[in-house]
C-alpha cells in the first residue's frame, strides 16, 4: 500500500514493522518500490540500543540487510540523530530517480522526547533545474536529421506531476510514441500511440521500434525492458531525457542525455520545432495502432460462458473504465493482455 501510495502521489508512502522478522518481511517490497521508483519510507521497530549487540529475541542487522534493495538505510542511535537521519531518508526517497528508504528505530529512541522542530524543513524536496541548454541544443541537432523518430516513455514519464508538461510536448512534437508497461498510456496523445512493450519482443510497438532510425527515452530505466532486446544491432543515436544519467552499456549509449527536472526539461523540448516525421513511417505507426485495436476489439465477439478469455475480460473491463479508475493487475500475461 505504501508503494501504491508513493506512486498515486509522487511523495512517499510509509510504512511500518516490527523488528526481527517484521524487517525481513519487507524485503521483496522495498526491493520492487526501488526498482520500479516508487518513493516509499519504511520504519522499522529495533530492539533497544543496550541489546542492539546482543544476541536476543528479533535483533537482527537490519540496515545492512536493507542496503542493497534500498537508496538509503540507517538507523537512529539517538533522539538528537532522529531527524538528521529522517530528514536524509525522506529526501533520499524523494530525489533523482525515486525508490525506497530504511529508518530504523530503537525502541528507547522512538519513545525519547525530541526538541527539534518539525517545521524546520527536515526532509524538504529540493527540485532540480531544467537540463543544460548547450544539451538541448544538442539533441534539437540529432532530432532535426531524424526522419522516422520514436518516443519511448518511461515509468518516471508516469509522474502525475509532469503530466501536462510530458502532454504538450509529445503532441507538440507529432512524434509517434510507446511506453513500458510502467510507462503512461494513450491517454497522452492518443492519435501518436502504438502501445506497449517489454517482456516479450512480440507487440506491434516492439515493430515500430525496429524500424525507427531514433529512439527519445523519457523517464526510461532499462530495467524496464533491457536495451540488449531492443537494441543491440542499431546504430541509431538514442538522446536519454531523465533525472539521472544512464548506466553506459553496449546496447543503451544515448548520443545526448538531458538530465534534469523532467517537467522543466519536457516544457524546453516544447519550444522546439515541430520535427518532420516521414510519411511512410505515420502510416506505418497506424497500421501497427489499428493492429493493437482489432485485437482488442476480439474480446467482443467471444462468448462470455466459463472459461472467460482473456480478451473477453478486457473488452468488459474497457467498458466499465473512467479516467478516475485505477486498475490493479498482476505482471506477465496480465500485463500484455491488459495494455
Amino acid at each position: 500500500m505504501a508503494q501504491a501510495f508513493g506512486r498515486l502521489i509522487g511523495r512517499i508512502g510509509v510504512c511500518l514493522a516490527t523488528s526481527g522478522p517484521g524487517v525481513t518481511n519487507l524485503v521483496t517490497g522495498l526491493a520492487t518500490a526501488t526498482t520500479e521508483g516508487d518513493p516509499v519510507l519504511a520504519i522499522e521497530g529495533e530492539v533497544p540500543l543496550d541489546d542492539r549487540y546482543k544476541h536476543t529475541h528479533q535483533s537482527l542487522d537490519a540496515v545492512a540487510l536493507m542496503q542493497s534493495v534500498t537508496r538509503f538505510s540507517q538507523s537512529a542511535l539517538s533522539a538528537h540523530d532522529l531527524p538528521v537521519v529522517l530528514g536524509n531518508a525522506i529526501r533520499a526517497a524523494e530525489k533523482g530517480r525515486l525508490g525506497a528508504t530504511f529508518l530504523g528505530l530503537p525502541t528507547d529512541v522512538g519513545l525519547a522526547e525530541i526538541d527539534a522542530d518539525p517545521a524546520a524543513g527536515w526532509g524538504q524536496q529540493v527540485r532540480q533545474g531544467p537540463s543544460r541548454p548547450e544539451d538541448l541544443k544538442k539533441a534539437a541537432d540529432i532530432l532535426k536529421e531524424l526522419q522516422r523518430p520514436l518516443l519511448l516513455l518511461g515509468m518516471q514519464a508516469s509522474d502525475p506531476c509532469i503530466s501536462e508538461a510530458l502532454q504538450t510536448y509529445v503532441q507538440r512534437s507529432g512524434i509517434p510514441y510507446c511506453a513500458t508497461f510502467q510507462g503512461p498510456g494513450c491517454w497522452v496523445a492518443p492519435e501518436q500511440y502504438v502501445g506497449r512493450l517489454g517482456l516479450f519482443r512480440n507487440q506491434p510497438a516492439d515493430a515500430l521500434l525496429d524500424a525507427a532510425d531514433g529512439v527519445i527515452c523519457i523517464g526510461f530505466d532499462p530495467v524496464e525492458y533491457d536495451p540488449s532486446i531492443w537494441n543491440s544491432d542499431q546504430q541509431r543515436p538514442i538522446v536519454n531525457v531523465d533525472v539521472q544519467s544512464a548506466d553506459q552499456d553496449r546496447a543503451f549509449l544515448p548520443r545526448v542525455e538531458l538530465i534534469g527536472d523532467l517537467q522543466q526539461t519536457l516544457i524546453s523540448l516544447a519550444t522546439l520545432l515541430k520535427m518532420s516525421v516521414a510519411a511512410d513511417f505515420l502510416q506505418l505507426e497506424k497500421a501497427y495502432a489499428s493492429e493493437l485495436q482489432a485485437t482488442a476489439a476480439e474480446g467482443l465477439s467471444m462468448g462470455g460462458s466459463a472459461p472467460v478469455h482473456p480478451l473477453r475480460l478486457v473488452h468488459e473491463i474497457s467498458i466499465v473504465t473512467t479516467e478516475d479508475t485505477t486498475l490493479c493487475l498482476d505482471v506477465g500475461s496480465h500485463y500484455i493482455l491488459m495494455n
